[in-house]
């Protein structure tokens, strides 16, 4: 009981800071069009604030209890203001700065703004709704035959429904694979739906999963309660094998070199790692375990620009191929979206991996 109060009051804490830096982020755009205008009014200087910090309150608190239609409701609105109020932040702050060289009349610039941020966010939602097949060639001595598997990750079952989870298994119906890996946050709300599982059921081959960080953020049921209704492998904090390859799951919560030296990696054979969040220091252990591929997600390459210059300042390893040592490491860009269905800068993918015998064309 203890544990679960420290963890709830840190993560209170994250999104109380988190909370003040986006209050500013959604209000600005207000400030902004009420100095130009000649608004004054109290309301309009501060009903906007005000009013996402109520919603923000009730979508993210761990001390409200709201019934989960309209739970889903308030975080669909505190999504989309947040992700469009942050593109009309940006846009002006540019175009404000700019402004200290050109001085252009202040209602043209905050205009531009406006219609830049606009059509930035038209964009964003337009691209959030296509999905791009990334493929990686990698080459290794440990195997005989060739090897070809889909990484999926971040498909946010919450956030999204149904058709999100068809519109993927389209995108993957020319695609040959021997299986398929998910890593991580396949769900994220207490509200997602059982039915929207379903579609992965016309998968033929094995689906191996891991937990990510939102999987623990279901304060009123189980991540296992879905798993539970599909024939997915969760394969958490163990081993299993597809012929010459060995797949090591590790659980968000564990520590991935104590996993991995439980399990005990067997370094004549081709090991494949899961792991959600590509920590630095969990990575390099990784590779001293003997691990020769490790597959991540959860940084989403920031979903939306500028977030990707916060997240670039948090990782290490966000988004593609790297390399530590002799193991590889892929981080994925998610194959769906959090929150809102935006993208700026960055793309919904579903990665095609083919391994080669060393030597083999």
């Amino acid at each position: 009981m203890k544990n679960s109060q420290n963890i709830l009051t840190k993560r209170n804490l994250f999104y109380f800071i988190q909370f003040c830096i986006l209050f500013f982020g959604v209000s600005f755009p207000f400030w902004q069009a009420a100095e130009v205008f000649h608004v004054y009014h109290p309301l309009w200087v501060i009903l906007p604030g005000t009013l996402f910090a109520v919603l923000f309150a009730l979508a993210f608190g761990t001390f409200f209890n709201l019934n989960e239609k309209i739970l889903k409701y308030i975080k669909t609105i505190i999504n989309y203001w947040l992700a469009g109020g942050f593109i009309v932040f940006f846009s002006l702050l540019i175009l404000l700065g700019l402004n200290f060289v050109f001085n252009f009349p202040q209602v043209w610039v905050i205009g531009t703004g406006l219609a830049i941020a606009s059509l930035l966010i038209m964009y964003a939602y337009h691209h959030a709704s296509r999905i791009f097949i990334h493929s990686i060639d990698i080459e290794s001595d440990k195997i005989v035959r060739p090897y070809s598997f889909i990484q999926l990750s971040d498909i946010h079952i919450g956030s999204n429904g149904i058709h999100e989870v068809e519109r993927i298994l389209n995108s993957m119906k020319s695609l040959k694979y021997d299986f398929v890996v998910i890593t991580g946050d396949l769900i994220d709300e207490d509200y997602a739906s059982y039915h929207a599982l379903e579609p992965l059921s016309k998968i033929t081959t094995p689906i191996y999963y891991i937990t990510g960080n939102h999987e623990y953020y279901l304060r009123h049921k189980s991540f296992k309660d879905f798993i539970k209704k599909t024939d997915i492998f969760d394969i958490n904090d163990t081993k299993t094998s597809f012929k010459e390859l060995d797949v090591y799951g590790i659980d968000e919560k564990s520590d991935a070199a104590q996993v991995l030296e439980t399990l005990s990696v067997d370094r004549e054979r081709y090991s494949i790692g899961l792991m959600h969040e590509p920590h630095t220091r969990e990575m390099q252990k990784s590779a001293e375990q003997g691990i020769d591929l490790m597959l991540s997600g959860h940084t989403h390459n920031g979903q939306i620009f500028p977030f990707t210059l916060m997240v670039r300042g948090r990782y290490k390893f966000i988004k593609g191929l790297y390399q530590i040592a002799n193991m590889y490491i892929h981080v994925s860009q998610g194959t769906s979206t959090w929150g809102p269905k935006m993208r700026l800068g960055t793309s919904n993918e579903i990665t095609l991996i083919n391994l080669q015998p060393k030597n083999q064309s």
